[in-house]
């Protein structure tokens, strides 16, 4: 008895589940827009990392002068200040590999969908 009426539940289920799974013009639009979005922000963290990777470069310089020159509050300044632009620019990596992980998951979606509407529309 019970058999039976799991069955029938299952079947709706899966049957209401059918419409959900096709894609929609607005999926892939929407996909579209999203890989759009992640390339601007990966731009853009690019451009932060660059001017992190300068800061280091010049407190490292500053470093190196000081150490020559042996003013060591001077020093103690450029290593904090080297440890923070570091700080920042592991921060903007991580961001950065998060947007090219969500870009690429974003057009797996919209390869998918742009398959599920050819084969819609080839039958």
């Amino acid at each position: 008895m019970i058999k039976p009426i799991l069955i029938a539940l299952s079947t709706l289920l899966a049957a209401s589940a059918l419409p959900m799974a096709q894609a929609t013009e607005g999926d892939i639009r929407q996909d579209t827009h999203d890989i759009r979005q992640d390339n601007r922000d990966i731009r853009r963290d690019d451009a932060r990392i660059g001017r992190e990777n300068r800061d280091i470069a010049r407190d490292r310089q500053s470093l190196r002068r000081d150490e020559k020159n042996g003013n060591e509050r001077a020093e103690n300044r450029d290593r904090r200040d080297m440890s923070q632009d570091r700080v920042e620019r592991s921060r903007e990596l991580r961001d950065r590999n998060h947007d090219r992980r969500d870009r690429n998951h974003d057009r797996k979606d919209r390869r998918q969908d742009r398959r599920e509407r050819e084969t819609r529309e080839t039958r």
